[in-house]
């Protein structure tokens, strides 16, 4: 699982899911493998409270 957080108030969702989904796609690469996203949770409303999004994948 991969936890990614904005570090301004006004970046997207889309951004900071985009971000996770990166990370876990790199570590998979990593290892010769490739990422299949299982669940993508967020938490946060843009322009009000830090956004986070949490990313379970799997590499195979």
């Amino acid at each position: 699982m991969v936890t990614s957080r904005a570090r301004w108030e006004i970046v997207s969702w889309n951004h900071v899911k985009n971000a996770g989904i990166d990370e876990a796609r790199t570590y998979c690469l990593k290892h010769k493998q490739e990422m299949h996203t299982v669940e993508v949770h967020s938490e946060g409303i843009r322009g009000v409270t830090t956004q986070s999004v949490d990313v379970v994948f799997d590499c195979f």
